[in-house]
């Protein structure tokens, strides 16, 4: 005879699910979830490339400076040399500020400028995966040692083929509103192709070194942790030292590599905007005298336009990037534990009764599924 199964009261089924459907838990979770991800995409998407794209304006202000009409018997050799003052200064960048940047996205595009690009975003992460499986595909099933080949060789390639829907939207979070849909907006020519070849390769070989060098280090901790054997006493200190090693290079490698590549492919795909469209913050579309007609750019152009995109952005832009990525993880960091605190509130609101009468509800509801 077999084992007994569990019974289960089924007579509680009903009153339990409706108390279940009344518990806030769910609708805290839905808000908080959507307030999470349009905090992430505004911050970590549509605000970071603007701040990579600005530039601050120059100013120039000239003040005359009259001779001295009191004194008719001044001659004009006592005359003062200059006769007006002139003040050079930077404008205050508008992405200086979270909050400013994000009163101006509204104050341009209205209250859904925060989601600016999401359809294009959406695309290019489906059509991204598409491509990768099927790069991969060529490969077949290969062996743990030539994954990471052919999963770098797939990302890089669908990277680069994918780098017009890429350009779209990044020209889309950081242009004027316009009112053809961003798909009637991906450009074309293969000039325009051509330019973002190299940032794009670059940027997807950074995205893969900060996640492909830390693992490497932490590989031999990871494969202990996964067999399930457990790390000797002398070898624990070890296991920590990689795992600071793995941290530190990733920090290196993010402000070192990716982010610089992050900057330079986004500012090389503002300076591909159409004429006719304007940013929304101010932006050298020459990237420093390096950016050609975007309709007949040779490969030495595309190259020059390349080193230019990062050289044109000055050492206080990078200042404020760094900055801003800082504020950022901050924010976010912020919005985590104030969800994590706002659950646990609730659940100390509801108490133990209900909430044991919450997992009864799912418990019975899984027995419910095994049985049918």
């Amino acid at each position: 005879m077999g084992a007994t199964p569990h019974l289960v009261d089924w007579s509680v089924l009903p009153r339990v699910v409706r108390l279940g459907k009344h518990l806030p838990l769910n609708a805290l979770s839905e808000h908080k979830l959507t307030c999470k991800c349009q905090t992430k995409y505004t911050l970590t998407e549509v605000v970071a490339s603007l701040v990579a794209v600005e530039q601050p304006r120059t100013v120039i202000l000239t003040e005359a400076n009259p001779h001295d009409a009191a004194d008719p018997d001044t001659s004009l050799e006592k005359a003062p040399l200059m006769d007006e003052e002139v003040m050079v200064f930077k404008e205050q960048p508008i992405t200086s500020n979270m909050r400013k940047t994000i009163r101006h996205l509204i104050t341009v595009g209205g209250s859904k400028a925060r989601w600016r690009g999401l359809g294009a975003s959406i695309v290019y992460h489906i059509t991204h995966t598409l491509c990768m499986h099927l790069v991969s595909a060529m490969f077949g099933n290969p062996p743990s040692m030539v994954f990471p080949v052919s999963f770098s060789v797939s990302w890089i390639l669908s990277a680069v083929f994918l780098s017009r829907i890429h350009a779209t939207w990044t020209q889309v979070m950081i242009s004027q509103p316009s009112a053809l849909p961003w798909y009637r907006r991906i450009p074309g020519g293969r000039p325009v192709y051509k330019a973002l070849i190299l940032p794009s390769f670059v940027y997807a070989v950074a995205q893969l070194a900060i996640v492909i060098i830390p693992v490497s280090i932490l590989a031999p901790s990871i494969d202990d942790y996964t067999s399930g054997n457990r790390i000797a006493a002398g070898r624990e200190q070890e296991a920590v030292s990689r795992l600071i090693t793995a941290i530190a290079a990733a920090l290196f490698i993010g402000l070192a590599f990716v982010l610089p590549a992050s900057v330079t492919l986004t500012r090389v795909e503002a300076s591909l905007l159409p004429e006719d469209q304007e940013t929304i913050v101010n932006f050298d579309r020459t990237l420093g005298g390096t950016a050609m007609d975007p309709a007949n750019l040779t490969t030495r152009e595309c190259v020059s336009m390349f080193f230019g995109a990062w050289k044109s952005f000055d050492r206080a832009s990078r200042t404020r990037l760094v900055t801003y990525y800082f504020k950022m993880c901050l924010a976010l960091a912020s919005i985590v534990i104030l969800g994590v605190l706002a659950v646990w509130t609730e659940i100390v609101l509801i108490g133990p009764e209900k909430l044991k009468a919450f997992v009864l509800a799912g418990t019975a509801q899984l027995e419910l599924m095994k049985y049918n």
